[in-house]
C-alpha cells in the first residue's frame, strides 16, 4: 500500500470517530432524569435577576467602622429573634398576647 492510501485510511477512521455519538445515555435513554427533575424541583431559581447586582448601597464610613470593631473583637451581637417575635407592627395580634 502506498503511503498516501494508508494516509487516507487513517484521516477517514478520525473523521468518522468524530461522527460517533457524545450522548451517554444511548444505551439507557432516560438515565439521569430522577436527578435533574430533583434539582429543577428542589432550586427555586439557580440563576437569579439580583445577584447579578454588585452596586450595593452601603456607607463606606459605617463599614470602616464595623471592620474596626471586627478587628478589635468588639463586635456588636445581633438581636436573636424568637418565633413569637414579630418582624413589623401589622394589624394582627402576636401569639403571646
Amino acid at each position: 500500500m502506498s503511503m498516501f492510501k494508508i494516509l487516507a485510511i487513517v484521516a477517514g477512521a478520525a473523521g468518522l470517530a468524530g461522527c460517533a455519538s457524545q450522548d451517554s445515555n444511548t444505551e439507557y435513554p432516560g438515565f439521569g432524569d430522577a436527578v435533574r427533575q430533583n434539582n429543577a424541583v428542589m432550586i427555586i431559581d439557580p440563576n437569579p435577576a439580583g445577584a447579578q447586582v454588585t452596586d450595593i448601597d452601603m456607607d463606606g464610613a459605617r463599614a470602616g467602622l464595623a471592620i474596626d470593631r471586627y478587628r478589635t473583637g468588639k463586635v456588636i451581637p445581633p438581636k436573636t429573634l424568637s418565633t413569637v417575635d414579630s418582624l413589623s407592627s401589622g394589624a394582627g395580634t402576636s401569639m403571646g398576647q
